[in-house]
């Protein structure tokens, strides 16, 4: 989008801000009982601004949001604000927003939207795994620490399956991390698509095609998991959640065209989904489909 002249310099200034403006709103009001309604759509401005208007009008935003967190509520919460929110936004936009030199029209794959935003999980898990061990604490600790009010006003707990929660903790937080950018990042296109805004078009029919090295990254995980030295055990259960999303939608797609010709298939793609989500086995049998699905699409 090339916007011409000053008025529509200073209208595109304008949003900027008060795109910024936006997301630091969210952020506050993420502290209030509404924290898991306004704290999932912090990110959101900040893609409307990157996908709709471009990188220039982004960095304004962010550097409007990042002043206000830093006049509120501190240089660390800005920082936080900064790691968590901007600078993925931001990679984010730049890597969609590139153009394909064999074709520049074509539209962008969803499906490595979510192979990006699992890869910066993964980074974000291993620098994480590395300062904590550099500090000499244990990664397992976080949601030890995170309950421990609750423990002190007599909160009765199983320590023993809390033990086994609290060494995937990591990971659960980074997955629901993903969650959260894949479905603002989604939302914010829909909406710029729909009114025409949008600077480049994604593909949404079920193009959920991923980088390769999933499969790699999935086999490294399991290893490390049977790795009982220095935590690598721990990180190897955490890297192989993250590294089961792509696969686990690229499954889901596999069952969606062996159901595509049946009158109700979305009633057994949802069907599917919710014991997935319930139960263990059918979720790594989907993790399974979406890690062959690259032999099933050759034959």
């Amino acid at each position: 989008m090339h916007l011409q002249g000053p008025e529509d310099s200073t209208h595109q200034l304008g949003l900027a801000v008060a795109g910024g403006a936006c997301s630091v709103a969210l952020s506050l009001l993420s502290s209030s009982f509404l924290s898991i309604v306004f704290g999932y759509f912090v990110p959101l401005p900040l893609y409307s601004l990157g996908l709709g208007m471009g990188i220039r009008a982004l960095w304004i935003g962010s550097l409007v949001a990042i002043g206000l967190q830093i006049i509120l509520l501190g240089i660390a919460e800005a920082m936080t604000y900064a790691v968590a929110h901007v600078l993925p936004v931001i990679l984010i936009c730049r890597v969609f927003l590139g153009r394909n030199p064999n074709n520049p029209s074509a539209p962008y794959p969803a499906g490595y939207l979510v192979s990006w935003y699992s890869g910066l999980a993964i980074v974000a898990l291993l620098v994480s795994f590395m300062v904590l061990s550099n500090y000499g604490y244990r990664p397992e600790d976080l949601l030890k620490n995170l309950l421990k009010p609750a423990t002190e006003r007599g909160l009765s707990l199983d320590f023993e399956v809390l033990e086994r929660i609290s060494m995937i903790f990591p990971g659960v937080v980074a997955l629901s991390w993903v969650l959260m950018g894949i479905f603002n990042c989604y939302f914010a296109q829909r909406i710029l698509q729909k009114y025409s805004r949008n600077l480049r078009t994604f593909n949404y029919d079920y193009d959920v095609r991923f980088h390769h090295w999933w499969d790699i990254i999935l086999v490294a995980a399991l290893m490390l998991t049977y790795l009982n030295f220095a935590q690598i055990d721990i990180f190897g259960k955490n890297l192989l959640l993250i590294a089961c999303i792509p696969l686990y939608i690229s499954g889901v797609n596999v069952i969606y065209k062996w159901v595509k010709s049946n009158q109700l298939s979305g009633l057994w793609l949802f069907f599917c989904v919710l014991t997935s989500i319930i139960f263990v086995w059918p979720a790594v049998f989907i993790v399974g489909l979406g890690f062959v699905q690259p032999w099933l699409k050759r034959n």
